[in-house]
């Protein structure tokens, strides 16, 4: 039912499909099949998860780290959805059949107890994934260089924080553009970005530095709405189906240009902030003199 761009609420979507089907069961099988999505580093992949059970997990943004407790102490799993990764399960005892199983034509690694196999498959190879002793991993991961995630900002105040520079001042860049910036606020992609901005009422060309505490306000509480929305509507016992692989589109703007804003009922326009596409209301948002 999303888009096909993996964002917070896909990420951390991923993440309950993963805990709920690895449970507390021993990891009795892992591989990795792409060297490109998987760093190889010592111990291997699949040395790394065999004999471990899940013990913690946690998300940042779009990153999800595992956290399992193995024989050998406790060791991580970090992985990033990319443009197109998704989580698949199947049940162990369909492994006959994963060769002909059309969904998993472009797995990537997977993780098996018992009863369950838990696979990523991503079709252009952008994901990416590393497994080994945990803090290894978390320091291999990059997540210490994300900002906050974008579930833990409830107010303006904070919200404008994540963006002043060391002098305290705001940039001038779009705020479309800024909203993407992951150093500074970690989740939001192309998609909740504008999302956010229409129920927040901002042009997506507003210059950041031109927002005022009552425009802050807004977009904290837009971002909010998004998030929340797209994530009360994700059940972890179904594989999701994308807004461009025919699914429905529950979203206010986004691949809603030519039809009616929800409202005030002028047509939702289209333009590009850095090479994406921007889906936005020119009466709802205007922009500012």
């Amino acid at each position: 039912m999303l888009a096909r761009m993996p964002e917070l609420p896909e990420v951390e979507h991923a993440r309950q499909v993963v805990v709920r089907a690895l449970g507390e069961m021993v990891v009795t099988h892992a591989a990795s099949t792409d060297a490109i999505v998987v760093a190889q580093g010592s111990p291997s992949f699949a040395h790394a998860l065999v004999g471990a059970r899940l013990a913690g997990s946690e998300r940042r943004g779009k990153s999800v780290i595992l956290r399992f407790v193995a024989p050998t102490g406790e060791v991580g799993l970090f992985f990033h959805l990319g443009m197109t990764g998704h989580v698949v399960v199947r049940p162990r005892s369909a492994d006959d059949a994963v060769k002909d199983d059309h969904a998993l034509r472009f797995a990537r690694w997977s993780i098996a107890t018992e009863t369950t196999r838990v696979t990523l498959v991503d079709a252009r190879r952008l994901a990416r994934a590393i497994a080994g002793p945990h803090d290894d991993v978390l320091r291999a991961s990059g997540v210490a260089k994300l900002g906050p995630d974008a579930l833990t900002i409830h107010d303006g105040e904070r919200l404008a924080r994540c963006y002043r520079g060391k002098s305290g001042k705001l940039p001038i860049a779009p705020i479309k553009l800024a909203l993407m910036d992951q150093a500074k606020l970690a989740g939001l992609g192309n998609i909740h970005a504008a999302e956010a901005l229409f129920h927040a009422r901002l042009h997506p060309d507003t210059p950041t530095s031109s927002l005022t505490s009552k425009d802050w306000d807004a977009l904290a509480s837009g971002i909010e709405k998004t998030l929340g929305t797209t994530l009360a509507s994700l059940d972890p016992t179904k594989e999701l189906v994308y807004v461009s692989d025919g699914g429905p589109n529950p979203f206010s703007v986004y691949r809603k240009d030519g039809t009616p804003c929800p409202v005030c009922g002028k047509t939702i326009e289209k333009t590009e902030h850095g090479g994406r596409s921007t889906y936005f209301c020119g009466k709802c948002q205007k922009k500012k003199r």
